[in-house]
């Protein structure tokens, strides 16, 4: 049953020496009433996951004391006021997953206290102020799913405390930040799905913290920095798929390898595929699809026995594929696409039967869940009935296997008939 919010309106003025109030999750709807302001007592708020609507008043400008403000998961829309730059005391203003729009208060800027801003999935658009660079203890900006516009301020370089950045989905244009690199905090950095141009600076593959770097679908040029192979010791995620990136891949990832990750798809990279990525043992998906590669078909890879998605599709790839001696070749791999390539004669029967995966459902997973974290998701290119086909998210129980378009010889490997899936 829906509750109007309206009818909170007299508690609110009646009772102003409130501190805490939450009333998330309780189906609420209506509209915040302007009452609210008399509420100077306030510290807490949180109205998050209802069905609020309308705008936010202006009077909430008066709540001096709140440290928390949560309104995020309704049906708010209008402007975000300009009075929530008063809040001086606030520390967390979470305003996702709304209607918002019309451009993000530069006024924000004076809320010197605040560690999360949370803005994502509205319709926000202009530009990022250049005073969101005046937070002392900011730690995560999130504004991903806007319609954000012009260039990322140089003055965010300044939130020097800044863990996750997140502009991912909106309209941003012009050059990567050289100075991001001197923000050592860092762990999460987002852009993709922007209009980015010019090179990768190099200075980003310095952070020391970084997690997760998600350059994908931008107009990114130029070489991947051979240092990068220097920050795989940490880096668990880098995508930075339908770029316009070119030259070699790095050569030098380390042992001891972090990385979980690595989507290049779409790109101008040719030469060889680097073994130094037997390193990297940790690596679940592999994403080299769409490019220039010139080589024989990696069997070396097999020993990464946590590999569960390779693509290598549409590359310049060539020669037979090899047999291997060893039993324990792609046992987890589920999704493997070498389509579209130059690989010839016949296909050995050895490697189709080290795909343990293929051949069984787990029967001990209680439901199907996506790869990645709660702040990325991978995802794949495939083919589907001639159909190209953008995984955004990748079920951990899908399996494909796609040979199509390649010079293949002699007859299919019986064993291919106990596979889940496959296409030639």
């Amino acid at each position: 049953m829906l509750v109007s919010l309206v009818h909170y309106a007299f508690p609110f003025s009646s009772r102003p020496f409130l501190k805490y109030v939450d009333l998330s999750m309780n189906n609420l709807s209506g509209t915040i009433p302007p009452e609210i302001g008399n509420l100077t007592n306030l510290i807490y708020l949180d109205l998050s996951m209802n069905q609020i609507s309308g705008t936010i008043p202006p009077q909430i400008g008066s709540l001096a004391r709140i440290q928390a403000l949560h309104i995020f998961e309704n049906h708010l829309n209008g402007s975000i006021p300009e009075e929530i730059g008063y809040l001086r005391s606030l520390t967390e203003l979470a305003l996702s997953t709304n209607f918002l729009n019309g451009s993000i208060p530069p006024s924000l800027g004076n809320l010197n206290n605040l560690s999360h801003l949370y803005l994502y999935e509205n319709h926000l658009s202009g530009s990022i102020p250049a005073e969101i660079g005046n937070f002392s203890i900011s730690l995560k900006l999130i504004f991903n799913d806007n319609n954000l516009i012009e260039e990322i301020p140089s003055s965010i370089c300044n939130l020097t405390s800044l863990t996750v950045l997140d502009l991912s989905r909106n309209i941003l244009k012009g050059k990567i930040l050289q100075c991001l690199g001197n923000i050592s905090s860092l762990q999460y950095v987002m852009m993709s799905h922007n209009n980015l141009s010019g090179e990768l600076p190099s200075s980003i593959f310095n952070l020391t913290s970084l997690q997760i770097l998600d350059l994908g679908r931008n107009n990114l040029m130029g070489a991947i920095p051979q240092c990068f192979g220097n920050m795989s010791g940490h880096l668990e995620v880098l995508d930075m798929k339908h770029n316009n990136l070119s030259g070699t891949l790095p050569a030098t990832f380390s042992i001891g390898s972090a990385l979980r990750s690595f989507n290049l798809h779409g790109n101008k990279l040719e030469g060889n595929i680097p073994q130094s990525l037997e390193n990297c043992q940790q690596l679940e998906v592999l994403d080299l699809g769409d490019n220039l590669l010139n080589d024989t078909f990696p069997m070396w890879l097999g020993t990464l026995h946590e590999l569960r998605v390779l693509s290598l599709r549409l590359n310049k790839l060539h020669r037979p594929i090899r047999s291997s001696g060893s039993e324990h070749m792609f046992l987890e791999l589920l999704i493997f696409d070498l389509s579209h390539n130059d690989f010839s004669k016949n296909l050995p029967t050895s490697l189709f039967q080290h795909l343990k995966a293929m051949r069984t459902i787990d029967q001990t997973s209680k439901e199907p869940r996506y790869r990645g974290d709660s702040y990325y998701h991978d995802s794949v290119m495939v083919s589907s009935k001639g159909l190209e086909l953008e995984l955004l998210q990748i079920l951990t129980i899908y399996t494909t296997i796609d040979l199509s378009n390649n010079k293949f010889e002699g007859y299919i490997p019986s064993i291919m008939g106990i596979l889940l899936r496959f296409a030639f």
